[in-house]
């Protein structure tokens, strides 16, 4: 049976990589992760991959990035709906294994020990869902542990620069650090159908004013990881 790591490339995932250097790795590439994510790809997980002789995948919707799906449907990502993830990880990544006669198959997915509630199966028979970190007892800082006693650095949290769960202090730092994309999440923001109607990207008010308004809240452990609830499953990793 084909065995992968469903790799999203935060904390979790690469905990799984380095702890049990499995045969596959695939990357479901949103076209719209953190320019950081696509560094970490490029100059720590593909080396590491071909120093131990771990195929890295990457499998991209075919038609448009997230990003250009969001603005040509109108839509935002959004805390209550995760059509994002189900879209461009979850269904990419099936849509892969399927076209590459890679069924059945052993997905494993990277949840911690403190996220047993959302460890549930694939709902399809031919992909069974395997949990290495809940298995092992493994909570966030153990998984950046592993990473550390590799020699490889912890990543930041894996997610798209536009992602709804961010912290407040993420789109702070993306306004300073990156104008140009916090603008280009302004815009999917402003673009989306239910903007007039008070659906917003991250909070309860338009970006610009959320960002200004109340207290900055940072989520972050003794790791400087900043937590957040996407599913972590590259165009800019090859280029």
């Amino acid at each position: 049976m084909f065995e992968f790591l469903s790799y999203g490339a935060g904390v979790h995932s690469t905990a799984i990589l380095v702890m049990l250097k499995p045969k596959t790795v695939i990357f479901a590439d949103t076209g719209g992760e953190h320019p950081e994510t696509y560094r970490y790809i490029r100059e720590h997980t593909m080396p590491f991959c071909e120093a131990n002789g771990i195929e890295f995948i990457v499998a991209m919707n075919p038609k448009w990035t997230l990003e250009e799906m969001a603005l040509h449907d109108r839509i935002a990502p959004a805390r209550t709906h995760r059509w994002c993830s189900d879209k461009f990880k979850v269904r990419v990544i099936r849509a892969w294994l399927e076209e590459n006669g890679c069924v059945p198959a052993q997905e494993m997915i990277g949840f911690d020990a403190n996220e047993s509630h959302r460890a549930k199966a694939s709902g399809r028979d031919d992909i069974v869902n395997l949990f290495p970190l809940l298995a092992a007892g493994m909570d966030r800082p153990a998984c950046a542990e592993r990473i550390l006693a590799e020699g490889l650095p912890v990543p930041r949290k894996s997610g798209c620069w536009f992602c709804p769960f961010q912290s407040k202090s993420n789109w702070i730092e993306l306004k300073q650090d990156r104008p140009h994309l916090f603008d280009r999440a302004a815009t999917i923001e402003k673009n989306a159908s239910g903007y007039e109607r008070g659906f917003y990207l991250a909070g309860d008010k338009p970006l610009e004013d959320w960002i200004r308004s109340g207290r900055i809240r940072h989520d972050e452990d003794q790791y400087g990881l900043f937590k957040c609830a996407c599913y972590e499953g590259v165009s800019e990793v090859t280029n």
